[in-house]
């Protein structure tokens, strides 16, 4: 949990894998390691269609994440915020 905001770890997104997915921010976030590289037309195509659903998608090096998780966390929860406040917690 970030923020409030839950995601789920390889989740299914039509018919697509996503790294982290959060459906309260309708947020997808890849980390991205060298095999991304050579498929950008693929990854283009299939951020695309979570463009078409209404899903953001943030695309994140391995190496941001090792080298500046701050940052990264920063990033994500900034994306999160757009999409409106956390759903309230349970018990609340």
């Amino acid at each position: 949990m970030l923020g409030g905001f839950k995601f789920r770890r390889q989740h299914i997104v039509a018919g697509f894998v996503v790294d982290l997915y959060s459906p309260a921010a309708r947020l997808a976030i890849e980390v991205d390691g060298p095999v991304h590289e050579s498929q950008q037309h693929y990854d283009e195509a299939r951020d695309a269609v979570f463009d078409s659903l209404g899903i953001a998608v943030i695309r994140i090096s391995n190496d941001d994440v090792l080298q500046r998780l701050g940052q990264v966390r920063d990033v994500i929860l900034c994306a999160c915020r757009r999409a409106g406040p956390p759903p309230p917690t349970e018990g609340t």
